[in-house]
């Protein structure tokens, strides 16, 4: 008798709690996966059932609108109603994509983060295989290979372009593995939860006042990786990134919303270097400053005095002389007190560089 009830039980939880709707014992998802959606109806499905349809059950959808004029809320209202693994955020007005991506991560819960666009899917198994290595590896990144699609009109072309590095890499090397590669996107990466959230609140004040729609994904992978550990590239390609129907694909056919995507990219790695030196990093800010050419120096140009000088100091304190030297010379007179500031600190880099030299050929003799 105990047994007929303990299999009716059984049944009953299988009926009303389906394997698709498990959760971690303690309510709590082992993976977040985040998808901010503008205007994508067209395509919108086709994401979605990629992560429903994976055989890792252990999750949860953070779907955040960022003003969709198209149909795309209702769809992920209806996906929602027949899953609760999805959760729908609205944004009131459109904030664009760093914003709504991190307002997803933000709110999400998992130990490990992934996200995806809304015109991209996951390919099969991505999130379970991920996740094995991510365990088995203690990884703080995981990074799987994409596949990138190009749609013609009736037809599709494939394209491949750079992927993981296929190997652990710990420490500096894992950190800065993101600045001396080309692929610096987060939708091929599975994330340990803390780099990718603490690098979300430190971004999201400075989004909530900056509407970014192009070097988002760059941006916020410099301030993840400036914390992580340990990085894993694997050959398994776990999405296909449809280049030809996103929101920047759109913009491009524009001259002035193209425009506005330069200047979006400007001031995302403009907000890279700067806050670096914010979070005491020159080093750091220094490599990604000859990375992405950000405008740096005319930025510092144009603050109130002490501020550029104050920014300017810490930027160049950890360098060499030869290399403060360099840095001065860079900089534009954007006054006369700018000229008196600025040729005050190479005339200390040249006085340092001098006493070296002579100290060199004091011990030569």
């Amino acid at each position: 008798m105990v047994r007929f009830w303990l299999a009716t039980l059984g049944v009953l939880a299988g009926t009303l709690f389906p394997p698709m709707c498990i959760v971690g014992m303690d309510g709590t998802p082992e993976v977040s996966v985040v998808i901010p959606v503008y205007n994508g109806e067209a395509y919108l499905a086709r994401a979605l059932d990629s992560v429903l349809n994976q055989n890792f059950r252990d999750l949860e959808i953070i779907c955040v609108d960022d003003g969709s004029t198209d149909g795309a809320l209702e769809i992920l209202k209806k996906y929602a109603a027949r899953d609760p693994r999805i959760v729908v955020l609205e944004n009131v007005i459109n904030r664009g994509t760093l914003y709504t991506r991190l307002r997803g991560i933000l709110h999400s819960k998992g130990a490990y983060i992934m996200t995806l666009d809304p015109d991209d899917e996951f390919l099969p198994e991505i999130i379970e295989k991920a996740h094995k290595v991510a365990t088995a590896h203690d990884a703080d990144i995981v990074h799987f290979n994409a596949k990138y699609v190009t749609e013609c009109g009736a037809g599709k072309r494939m394209c491949r372009k750079k992927g993981p590095i296929f190997r652990t890499l710990d420490g500096p090397s894992a950190s800065d593995v993101f600045v001396d590669g080309h692929n610096v996107h987060v939708w091929d990466k599975m994330f340990a939860r803390e780099p990718l959230v603490a690098a979300a609140r430190y971004l999201f004040p400075w989004a909530r006042r900056n509407h970014i729609i192009y070097g988002e994904d760059t941006i916020t992978l410099a301030f993840t990786a400036k914390n992580i550990r340990r990085y894993v590239g694997i050959e398994i390609f776990g999405c296909t990134h449809y280049i030809s129907t996103g929101v920047m694909w759109k913009a491009r056919q524009n001259a002035s919303k193209f425009m506005r995507q330069l200047s979006d990219q400007r001031l995302a790695y403009l907000k890279m270097v700067v806050g670096m030196i914010e979070l005491g990093d020159s080093a750091h800010a220094a490599r990604l400053l000859h990375r992405f050419h950000a405008p740096f120096y005319e930025y510092i140009a144009i603050l109130p005095l002490q501020d550029g000088i104050d920014l300017f100091s810490k930027y160049i304190e950890p360098m060499s002389l030869k290399t403060r030297l360099k840095a001065a010379r860079k900089m534009r007179c954007a006054s006369p007190q700018w000229c008196r500031e600025i040729s005050q600190l190479a005339r200390i880099a040249r006085n340092g560089i001098q006493a070296g030299a002579d100290m060199d050929r004091a011990q030569a003799q």
